[in-house]
């Protein structure tokens, strides 16, 4: 009987320790993807805050093709408020690099959200090494 007992304690010690690894395991993938998610929402909200602050760049889908109709009234408002009055070449130009930087910024932005992308499922991907 004390054989028995012996057995059942120490498949029961087993089973509690493979049962703490695996809940370790599984608290190390939440922690890891949280982390992922926190830098996708934080490169998000860097992108929008140097766009919307730094560049006073309204965020807009119009803005990123060409339009038509940019020397409104309402715009040119906006432009002399900020800006002393300047020839409508230098404003087509300020705007024109004021889109390039932003294209460029969403750029970067996006490629480190396809690199966080790449390591979540690399990470995803690799096998256990808890056999060794």
């Amino acid at each position: 009987m004390t054989e028995k007992t012996q057995n059942l304690q120490q498949e029961a010690d087993l089973l509690e320790t493979a049962i703490a690894e695996e809940i370790e395991n599984i608290q190390d993938k939440i922690w890891h993807k949280f982390k992922i998610g926190l830098s996708i929402a934080f490169v998000g909200i860097g992108t929008f805050w140097i766009l919307k602050k730094w560049l006073d760049y309204p965020l807009r889908l119009q803005d990123f093709f060409p339009s038509q109709e940019e020397n409104s009234a309402d715009e040119t408002e906006k432009r002399e408020k900020y800006n002393p009055p300047q020839s409508q070449k230098d404003l087509d130009i300020v705007a024109m690099i004021k889109r390039e930087i932003a294209m460029f910024l969403l750029a970067i932005a996006k490629q480190k959200i396809y690199e966080l992308l790449a390591k979540i499922q690399n990470y995803e991907n690799e096998p256990n090494n808890e056999d060794e």
